[in-house]
């Protein structure tokens, strides 16, 4: 492939410069997702029916208007990792060292990356609601719920490229691998978000203040960024 260099055992490595415009790209894909999440969050909402105006409210409509939410905030999930997952698969099908060509392998990395990053958001969503049953969501809980979520994200983006080499035995190997930065990146988030915005609610899957929001996506981009497409 143009702009790539060999090893001595043969197999294919990027330049530093074809890894930093993965770098800028990934962080392209966290823009583009941010700037979803800031014009439509929440996308889908609870049907007005359900709404409550207050505390004095029956428990039969709190039970309703709480099984609602959950349901709106499964779709929500699942729609922003969709669009991550699609836009991080589009980047790693731009970059990636294949002779398959692009229009197949953009159609590949953001049908499948959307895919994978819906089902990502549901099990995060899952998870966070299950520890939020039980009270407030620790820190500990919510690395348990973002190491769950970009776990699994990792784990298909990190086949995904493979996917485009054709290479059998190495989809498996750097998928394993991006599932390892997937965790790293869902543990890091919540503990640099405790240490430095103190007053950030953490409880929440997808965060709601802006300065949260950015430093969740940049962790995972550009983690995912630079380490995938090597």
């Amino acid at each position: 492939m143009i702009g790539s260099t060999n090893t001595d055992n043969g197999t294919t490595r990027k330049p530093v410069s074809g890894r930093l415009l993965d770098l800028l790209m990934a962080l392209g894909a966290g823009m583009i997702t941010w700037g979803f999440i800031h014009t439509q969050d929440p996308f889908f909402k609870v049907e007005k029916k359900y709404h409550i105006s207050g505390l004095g409210e029956p428990d039969e409509k709190w039970s309703a208007y709480l099984v609602q939410q959950s349901r709106v905030d499964f779709k929500n999930a699942a729609l922003v990792l969709g669009v991550l997952g699609g836009t991080l698969g589009a980047v790693l099908a731009i970059g990636g060292m294949s002779r398959v060509s692009l229009g197949k392998r953009l159609f590949i990395g953001i049908v499948l990356g959307g895919l994978v990053g819906m089902v990502a958001g549901v099990a995060g969503c899952w998870l966070q609601q299950s520890f939020a049953r039980t009270g407030s969501v620790s820190v500990v809980q919510s690395a348990l719920v973002n190491a769950l979520l970009f776990g699994i994200l990792g784990l298909g983006l990190g086949g995904i490229v493979r996917v485009f080499s054709g290479f059998g035995r190495a989809v498996v190997d750097h998928a394993i691998f991006g599932l390892i930065v997937g965790i790293f990146a869902g543990i890091a988030y919540p503990a640099i978000a405790y240490v430095s915005m103190a007053s950030v609610n953490i409880e929440a899957l997808i965060p709601q203040a802006m300065a949260a929001r950015l430093l969740w996506l940049g962790i995972v981009t550009s983690l995912f960024g630079l380490l995938l497409p090597t």
